[in-house]
């Protein structure tokens, strides 16, 4: 019988010291590799991506030291639905979370260093032209969060410089308009979704830059978007400017029918909402502002106005508030609203002629002429913890305790390489940091290995295979210092470089491929997903309908789960619900729900399909309730002895004693 299927029932980028020590260690990198630049420029790229700090727990804090107001903090957390705050809130992931396999969801820096390790059906020149331009881009994005202005950072002249050296280059078009990563997103999409610091400019000189060398302002991505979609999303108006006045097409609709304008609005970027106005709506806005700013102070008395003038002032603006009556322009401008979602032009009267009684009349002219007021409050979007991907179950901490004292009494570097195949297949979480007090607090297994490569007598060819094997499986850096050891080993062993730029690229396309899986399992779209060895963790939107078997053999295919494990975890997020599967000798164990979960899964029978509901027990928080919606069908399915779920159990039940006890208790 066909498998059951579910569906939904109701990085911070790093501090800028950090940053600043991996510009200084690629400085003196630089003509240390006997291969070429290009070959260097790829390996800092990947060194980029794989140090990850864990963040602190208290996810305010991190802005807080990140030079962050109180008062811009309250702003981002009040922006509850806006694609900026979520795609900015989901990057606080959990202290224990592997990073998201989801290149549209990174630092641009960490976005070119993925890209950097994918083919992209480039030719060779394209390739060692694409490194170079990678590596130029990858600080674009870096500016001093503290800062009271906006600045360039220098990196914005290096690409000026590159663009300008390969002006003549036939490759430079292909290289800036290969669509890329699992987002289909070409250079000029990052670059549009991204803060680039710039004094006193109206305009993203980076966009400039690359609509001048060829770049394409309207290609889409595999969700239909242009660069000025992803723009409009975070609410940028220096980059919609920029792209406008490059030719982008504000009318074209992206894969839900939605023009870059409505995406503004969707996200609640309303101030952005004018960049997008005609000639004549343009024009309509100046004179409007015009009228009234014109009367708002006579001289000699600053700061009032005076009756005659007044009088002036409501005679103009009923002129020009008749004369174009019914003039849908004017509608338009009367309705733009601030960044806050509030009417424009209302709350200019509002504060402009505040204690005159006038005011009320200036109100009423404009609200008859068309304007609204917009009630419109921000949700608060407080921080969500992944309740289940943030937690290893007992097998796993067990593991993983046990592996760390192992690897804490090995005396031998060989016998190191040994033990940590043997814990790689065996599914220890590789970036999981072990929190209970003890010599190992802190540390993830792969720091762990790498602070004992430090301490053994070093043969770097051996160690260069360990650390390697471990980048192959995914495993990231959760210190400056296990970089450093790394960096050593590029010194010592001529190989490592080309060995860990073929692991990390090897892990980043099976990821991609298994990506593809993910999202050919469900009609619906697939929010984010991130691997932990032998843990999978996908996220799906609303409404999703997901085929769980079709996940989970593309996991085994790809090797990207391990048999000797004894078992896979899988967590499925499908719009707030989040469900935990173990897998066990090809068999699927539904465990764990999360608090106000509804979940259902659907089992095709001779019959039809039967819908079982798995919900948290409002009663009990330990129990999962389980209720079958037909009971019709299900009597019949009893009575005429027909198996369903077969590779299925709820709670280590078989789905019809689950259905009958009605409900599973969940994992200690």
């Amino acid at each position: 019988s066909r498998p059951e299927q579910v569906f939904s029932g109701a990085e911070i980028s790093e501090k800028k010291e950090l940053l600043k020590k991996l510009e200084e260690k690629s400085n003196t990198r630089q003509g240390q590799s006997e291969i070429g630049g290009s070959f260097d420029d790829q390996y800092e790229l990947i060194i980029e991506y794989l140090l990850q700090i864990p963040p602190s727990n208290d996810r305010l804090e991190i802005l807080r030291k990140q030079g962050h107001s109180q008062s811009d903090i309250d702003e981002m957390f009040s922006q509850g639905d806006s694609w900026y705050t979520q795609s900015t809130i989901s990057s606080f992931r959990s202290y224990n979370s592997p990073p998201s396999l989801m290149d549209s969801k990174y630092s641009l820096s960490k976005q070119v260093s993925v890209w950097s390790a994918l083919d992209h059906n480039l030719t060779e020149s394209q390739k060692k032209l694409n490194i170079e331009l990678l590596n130029v881009l990858k600080y674009l994005e870096w500016h001093d969060e503290g800062a009271l202005f906006d600045y360039d950072n220098g990196q914005v002249d290096e690409l000026e410089e590159f663009l300008k050296n390969n002006r003549g280059n036939p490759d430079l078009k292909a290289v800036l308009n290969v669509k890329r990563g699992e987002s289909g997103s070409t250079v000029l999409h990052a670059i549009a979704g991204a803060h680039i610091g710039a004094s006193y400019r109206q305009e993203d000189r980076p966009i400039n830059l690359l609509l001048e060398a060829g770049a394409s302002p309207n290609i889409q991505d595999d969700k239909g978007e242009t660069p000025l979609h992803r723009a409009s999303a975070m609410g940028y108006d220096k980059n919609i400017y920029s792209l406008l006045r490059g030719n982008a097409d504000p009318n074209i609709c992206d894969g839900q029918g939605k023009t870059p304008q409505q995406t503004a609005v969707d996200n609640h970027n309303y101030h952005v909402e004018r960049c997008f106005f005609t000639d004549n709506q343009k024009k309509l806005r100046k004179e409007l502002n015009n009228i009234l700013n014109e009367h708002r102070y006579k001289e000699g008395n600053l700061g009032y106005i005076v009756t005659l003038t007044l009088f002036q002032f409501l005679e103009d603006l009923e002129e020009f508030l008749h004369e174009h009556k019914n003039n849908k322009d004017l509608k338009v401008v009367l309705n733009t609203r601030d960044i806050a979602g509030k009417s424009e032009v209302l709350e200019h009267v509002k504060n402009a002629f505040s204690g005159f009684q006038a005011a009320d009349e200036i109100k009423k002219l404009l609200l008859e002429a068309g304007a609204k007021e917009f009630t419109y409050e921000r949700k608060k979007c407080l921080p969500k913890s992944g309740v289940l991907w943030g937690n290893i179950i007992p097998a796993q901490k067990e593991k993983l305790s046990r592996s760390l004292g192992i690897l804490s009494e090995i005396q031998d570097i060989n016998q190191l390489e040994k033990f940590v195949k043997i814990a790689i297949k065996s599914g220890v979480r590789l970036n999981y940091r072990f929190t209970v007090p003890s010599p190992f607090e802190g540390y993830s297994f792969t720091d762990y290995v790498i602070k004992r490569i430090s301490e053994l007598e070093k043969y770097p060819k051996v160690a260069s295979g360990i650390i390697c094997q471990l980048v192959s499986k995914g495993a990231v850096f959760g210190s400056p210092e296990s970089i450093d050891v790394i960096d050593e080993l590029g010194l010592e062993c001529k190989d490592h470089k080309a060995n860990m730029i073929k692991a990390f690229e090897g892990y980043i396309n099976d990821a991609h491929r298994f990506i593809k899986v993910a999202k050919s399992a469900t009609t619906s779209k697939l929010n984010d997903i991130a691997i932990g060895n032998t843990t999978l963790y996908l996220e799906y939107s609303e409404e999703s309908k997901i085929d769980i078997a079709k996940i989970t053999d593309g996991a085994r295919s790809l090797w990207l789960t391990h048999e000797n494990a004894g078992y896979e975890r899988n967590i499925v997020k499908i719009g707030e619900s989040e469900v935990e599967i173990i897998t066990q000798n090809g068999k699927r164990h539904y465990t764990d729900l999360t608090a106000n979960s509804n979940i259902a899964l659907i089992f095709c029978t001779s019959f039809g399909e039967l819908e079982v509901r798995l919900y948290s027990d409002k009663q009990n928080e330990n129990r999962i309730r389980v209720e079958a919606r037909d009971q019709g069908m299900l009597k019949k399915l009893k009575d005429c002895g027909e198996e369903i779920g077969k590779n299925c159990s709820l709670g280590y039940h078989s789905v019809y004693d689950a259905i009958e006890r009605g409900y599973f208790e969940k994992p200690a």
